[in-house]
């Protein structure tokens, strides 16, 4: 039975195929998968968690989002995460 490695902070452009390749370099390697979530991006408007604006950063644990008056929103992603988002604009 293998063993599982969770890796986090990866590129967006990461693929598998890339991912299944940098550890083959260490050993075997029986597969590799990359999950991904892309309901949002960088430079969407959004209006989320009470805030409408531009994201600006997407990270693990939070998102940011610069609003109309230049403020920015440092919002927990647990706060976003399975509630109510509108993309307002890609």
């Amino acid at each position: 039975m293998g063993k599982k490695l969770f890796v986090g902070n990866l590129s967006f452009d990461t693929s598998s195929a890339d991912l299944e390749a940098l550890f083959s370099q260490a050993g075997g390697c029986e597969s590799a998968t990359v999950i991904a979530d892309r309901d949002i991006e960088i430079g969407y408007r959004v209006q989320a968690a009470g805030v409408q604006g531009v994201v600006r950063e997407i990270d693990f644990r939070k998102t940011r989002i610069m609003d109309d008056a230049g403020h920015l929103h440092v919002i927990p992603n647990r706060l976003i995460e399975g509630a109510e988002w509108i993309v307002l604009e890609r």
